[in-house]
C-alpha cells in the first residue's frame, strides 16, 4: 500500500466539490498538487437522485455558476444544450443543468489526480490528514469534505418507505404508488410539495396524509434580496401549491400538524410513508473522532486544514429582516467559496 502526500485532496464531485476544484484551479494552487476522490464522477447526488427534479434556481444563476471559474473553461461548454436556449428568469429540470455540469466535470478531472473510490476513515497526523480508502493512503495538508447528505427518516415499521428521490420523481413515483395506497408525506419544505405534486397528478392513488410543523412558505421576490430565498417554495412547485392549497385542498390530500394525537390517530391509516423532512450530513469515521456538527458555518472550517461545502456543510445566513436560512444551491455554494477561500488558503 502506497502514500502519496498532496496540498489539496477533495472528497465527493458533487457540484460543491466541482466548485471547490474550480476555485483552487483559480487561486493557482498546482493541478498536480490536487487530488479529488469520488466513486464515479458523475455529480455526485445531483446526477444520481435528483435528476428528474424540477430546479428552484432561476436558469441566470445557473450561468452565473459556470461562468465563476476560469477553470471552468465557459467559452469551451457546448452551448447548443439547452440549458443555454432557456430564458434566464426561467426554472428547469436539473438534468439539464447535469448535463453541463458533467462537461465541467470531466475537464477538472483531466486536470487534476482522481481516484475512483470514496474515502472510508481520515486519520489527523498533526499537522497533515491521512485518507484511507481501498485504493490505498493518500496524505493531504489540506482536506475539503464536499460528501454531501442523506434525507432524514423515522422509524416507523409498519410502513413502506418510498424514498425521498423516488418520490420527487416524476418518472419514478407511477411505479411506487398504487389506487389503495395511503400515503403519508411528512414535511412542508419543497421536497414535501412537490412529492404530493407528483403523486397527485401521476398516480392513483387514495389518499395522501401530509404531516407538517411548519406553515407553507413561499419565497418573495423584494428586487434586492429574497425573502425565504432558502426555505420558501419557488418555480412550479411554488405555482402548484398555491393554486392547491391556498382555497381549496385536493381532495385526496389531508393536512394534520404533527403532533401526538394526529399520529397516534392518523397514522394507522397508511400503509407507505415518504419523509421530506430535511437532511443529515455523510459524515466519514475519524481518527480521533472528529464532531463534525461543529464546523464553523461562517468559514466551513472544521478543524486545521480539513473544510466542509455543500449541503453537508453549509453556510447560514442572516437576512436584514433576521431570518437565519441555511444557503443550499449551486450557486450558493459557489459564492460561499469565492468569500471563504482565501481564508482556506491563508491558513494552508
Amino acid at each position: 500500500m502506497t502514500t502519496t502526500t498532496f496540498d489539496w485532496a477533495i472528497i465527493g464531485a458533487g457540484p460543491a466539490g466541482i466548485a471547490t476544484v474550480g476555485k483552487l484551479l483559480d487561486a493557482g494552487v498546482n493541478p498536480s498538487k490536487i487530488i479529488w476522490f469520488d466513486p464515479h464522477f458523475t455529480l455526485g447526488d445531483f446526477g444520481s437522485k435528483w435528476y428528474n427534479v424540477p430546479s428552484n434556481t432561476k436558469v441566470a444563476l445557473f450561468k452565473q455558476f459556470l461562468r465563476s471559474c476560469q477553470s471552468f473553461d465557459f467559452d469551451r461548454l457546448n452551448h447548443s444544450a439547452t440549458l443555454f436556449t432557456l430564458p434566464d428568469t426561467d426554472t428547469c429540470e436539473l438534468n439539464i443543468v447535469a448535463d453541463v455540469l458533467q462537461q465541467v466535470s470531466n475537464h477538472l478531472a483531466a486536470k487534476v489526480t482522481t481516484q475512483h473510490t470514496m474515502i472510508d476513515t481520515i486519520k489527523h497526523l498533526n499537522p497533515d490528514w491521512q485518507l484511507s480508502s481501498s485504493e490505498g493512503t493518500v496524505t493531504a495538508s489540506n482536506v475539503v469534505l464536499a460528501v454531501g447528505a442523506e434525507p432524514i427518516s423515522f422509524d416507523y415499521p409498519t410502513l413502506t418507505v418510498i424514498p425521498l428521490e423516488i418520490a420527487v420523481n416524476h418518472d419514478a413515483i407511477p411505479h411506487h404508488c398504487h389506487a389503495d395506497d395511503v400515503i403519508a408525506v411528512f414535511g412542508s419544505s419543497h421536497s414535501a410539495i412537490l412529492a404530493m405534486k407528483n403523486i397527485i397528478e401521476r398516480t392513483p392513488v387514495n389518499k395522501i396524509i401530509n404531516f407538517y410543523l411548519e406553515p407553507l412558505r413561499f419565497a418573495v421576490d423584494k428586487g434586492d434580496y429574497i425573502l425565504y430565498d432558502d426555505t420558501g417554495l419557488k418555480g412550479t412547485t411554488a405555482t402548484w401549491a398555491k393554486e392547491s392549497f391556498d382555497q381549496f385542498i385536493p381532495e385526496k390530500i389531508e393536512r394534520y400538524y404533527s403532533d401526538q394525537n394526529a399520529i397516534a390517530t392518523q397514522l394507522a391509516r397508511c400503509n407507505k410513508a415518504i419523509y421530506a423532512v430535511g437532511f443529515q450530513r455523510r459524515e466519514i469515521p475519524s481518527e480521533p473522532a472528529i464532531h463534525y456538527q461543529d464546523y464553523s458555518n461562517q468559514t466551513g472550517i472544521i478543524r486545521q486544514g480539513l473544510y466542509g461545502i455543500g449541503i453537508a456543510f453549509p453556510e447560514l445566513k442572516t437576512n436584514r429582516e433576521g431570518i437565519s436560512e441555511y444557503r443550499v444551491g449551486l450557486w450558493k455554494f459557489m459564492d460561499y467559496l469565492h468569500r471563504v477561500m482565501p481564508l482556506w488558503l491563508e491558513n494552508a
